[in-house]
């Protein structure tokens, strides 16, 4: 299991959603808002060892997608310190700002955590790959930039568990503050806001067909998967600003950088929060081989994701008591939801072959395609090079009596064994099919006292309604009607193919891959 580090409080939707540290909800609440939120508080136990302090006003441990969005409003009016910490480098790779580059961060070392679950009972034993970004930007700068923001009843739900300003009006006006979107302002959307959201740059006819295929097999055509409505086919918008990576340090950080007030301080990794009773005091951290201290005058800000922040709860004396007993850590408060509820959606790829040269296989395979693919972002900042995580989807329900979307589908053109792989040597496109609100739960839980180490375990397919023979009966309908004449005529052989009942059950446990949307419980630390 690789190191976990950073974290950041992600809310079980039945509890108070105060902070979503990790996900859009949570960029949405800080992004929008320009004052402080609430009590962050994390734990660590004094160390007499000589190491370094500073003190600042609020310390930020991670410079993710929640990180840099409280960086930025919590210097704004020039009245606090701040100092940011990451554990990753500065976003200097060129591929972190290359729309397509993403795929070259899968297995970047260097900018990626390259995360793996314990063995998953529900997968075989199988391991799954989960990506996590380790650079200022945190995950907004390894992504698949796609712009979802979720359906409004998702929100509604929220509200109806008792959690207040949480439905989807409510939640509305930051998503329209925060926004730049390129269509312009309407009810659903703002313009002026820091986050660019774009249309895609690149004419693709393998994108269209799959539109008009799912129009055929009657998915209603959806301009707008952010607007009154999910469901639906069309394509997506992505987090770009003319045809570059719109992550939350290029939209956030990058602007608040010249204030004289934010300190930001990268190869930063954070061992642990240090308290004063309940009350957390300073974050202790290790950058070049010396151990710092850095003391907080008002709040600690845990904003490392949701794998990464239970884990420094936990590391810091947060989390279940017999867990931290069992690894010499000092209880300072036994929190039995730390890490525990650990969910994310399981998709599985589904790979066909193109009647037509017309894929991104077809361009980098073939040198001059490729040069010219290059050349033509590079001056124009458009082309194949601007292409997403997905260009088409659709979001659809299983079962008429549903109410909402149950099911969504991310359109690419092009294929591969593996993300972050060579692509196949034959014209080929992938569709991807995942279960929107999964009830498989797992749990992060530390191996260690050492900060480097922890252990993961979404416990994919652990529930009976998310197992494979019902996956193959839900998610059926876009791998068996792909579409009519129009999408056929692009169709050669489908990468997985044949018959039999074993082998449909098969291919959900054995080509799974994680959405890198994972949601943990959070705590509401006390105030002092």
């Amino acid at each position: 299991m690789v190191p976990l580090t950073a974290p950041a409080f992600v809310i079980d939707p039945v509890r108070r959603p105060r902070y979503l540290f990790g996900s859009l909800k949570e960029m949405v609440y800080c992004a929008a808002d320009a004052g402080p939120r609430g009590n962050h508080m994390t734990d660590t136990n004094n160390n007499d060892a000589p190491h370094d302090a500073t003190e600042f006003d609020y310390v930020i441990v991670g410079a993710g997608s929640a990180g840099c969005v409280l960086a930025n409003r919590l210097t704004a009016d020039g009245k606090h310190s701040v100092l940011l910490l990451e554990a990753g480098p500065k976003d200097t790779n060129i591929w972190i700002h290359v729309p397509l580059g993403y795929g070259k961060l899968f297995k970047e070392k260097s900018v990626n955590w390259m995360y793996q679950t314990e063995p998953e009972p529900g997968l075989h034993g199988r391991q799954v790959f989960q990506p996590r970004g380790k650079v200022l930007g945190g995950s907004s700068s390894i992504n698949g930039l796609l712009y979802v923001r979720g359906q409004h009843e998702d929100y509604d739900r929220w509200r109806q568990h008792g959690n207040a300003g949480w439905g989807y009006d409510d939640v509305l006006p930051y998503f329209k503050r925060a926004e730049n979107q390129q269509r312009g302002a309407d009810d659903y959307h703002g313009v002026g806001g820091p986050l660019s959201v774009s249309d895609w740059r690149h004419a693709d006819p393998l994108s269209e067909a799959f539109v008009k295929a799912a129009v055929e097999a009657g998915i209603p055509f959806n301009p707008d998967f952010n607007g009154a409505r999910q469901e639906g086919a069309g394509y997506f918008q992505t987090t770009t600003r003319r045809g570059r990576r719109a992550s939350s340090a290029y939209s956030y950080l990058r602007p608040a950088r010249s204030r004289g007030n934010l300190h930001v301080e990268t190869a930063a990794l954070a061992q642990r929060v240090l308290f004063e009773g309940r009350r957390a005091r300073a974050v202790e951290y290790r950058q070049n081989g010396s151990l710092r201290t850095a003391r907080a005058r008002k709040e600690v800000l845990v904003s490392g994701g949701a794998y990464n922040s239970p884990q420094l709860l936990q590391l810091s004396g947060v989390g279940p008591a017999e867990l931290l007993k069992q690894h010499g850590i000092d209880v300072v408060l036994d929190a039995r939801g730390v890490g525990n509820d650990l969910q994310d959606h399981l998709q599985v790829r589904l790979v066909t072959r193109c009647a037509q040269s017309v894929t991104l296989n077809d361009v980098v395979n073939h040198p001059v395609r490729k040069v010219l693919a290059g050349l033509q972002y590079a001056a124009l900042r458009k082309g194949p090079l601007t292409i997403a995580a997905g260009t088409a989807g659709a979001f659809f329900k299983t079962n008429p009596r549903l109410a909402t979307p149950d099911i969504q589908i991310h359109f690419i053109p092009f294929s591969t064994d593996k993300m972050g792989e060579k692509l196949h040597s034959f014209s080929g496109f992938t569709a991807t099919v995942c279960q929107l609100r999964p009830e498989s739960r797992g749990s992060l839980k530390i191996r260690s006292a050492d900060p480097t180490g922890a252990a993961g375990n979404p416990h994919q397919l652990s529930c009976d309604r998310d197992r494979p023979r019902r996956l193959h009966r839900r998610h059926s309908y876009p791998a068996q009607d792909f579409g009519g004449a129009g999408a056929q005529a692009l169709l050669r052989q489908r990468g997985l193919s044949g018959s039999g009942q074993d082998q449909r059950r098969g291919i959900a446990r054995l080509l799974p891959e994680d959405r890198r949307h994972g949601l943990s419980s959070d705590l509401d630390l006390p105030h002092g």
